[in-house]
């Protein structure tokens, strides 16, 4: 190890968890931010049904992104890096990235197809579908 790779084995836990928690929270805080900003913007130029219509998808992108950068392979490269075998760590990081651009393809291809049947189990207001379908079509669209 390097000195600016921090040993969390070694130290006061609650100053780790802490440390390892507070990045985890603030990208949880911007993410938040983001989401306000997209509401404000939305609502102030383009009026209520297309601020209906980004509300109403928020939910299932946030299932999305959460099921999505979740995938494990922080585990297996943490394993790796542990042990020392780097050529595994490097081996387990392109995996992920490939991995993680196979999903990308095929979340676009499903979701821009299916975006109309996925608001329609949500619930979306009819009135407001139009928009939302629009809406939710460019995020799949920018996933990649």
């Amino acid at each position: 190890m390097d000195g600016s790779t921090m040993d969390m084995t070694r130290g006061k836990p609650w100053r780790l968890i802490t440390a390892f928690a507070i990045p985890v929270l603030l990208s949880q805080v911007f993410q938040q931010l983001y989401n306000t900003a997209d509401a404000l913007i939305v609502g102030r130029f383009l009026g209520d049904e297309a601020l209906a219509a980004v509300s109403s998808s928020g939910t299932l992108i946030f299932l999305i992104i959460s099921f999505f950068t979740c995938m494990g392979a922080s585990v297996t490269i943490s394993r790796y890096f542990g042990a020392g075998d780097y050529a595994r760590v490097s081996r387990a990081i392109h995996t992920n990235v490939l991995l993680a651009i196979l999903c990308g393809i095929v979340l676009t291809v499903f979701g821009v197809a299916l975006t109309p049947t996925f608001l329609r189990w949500m619930g979306t207001d009819p009135d407001v579908l139009p928009e939302a379908i629009s809406y939710f079509r460019y995020y799949f669209f920018c996933i990649l």
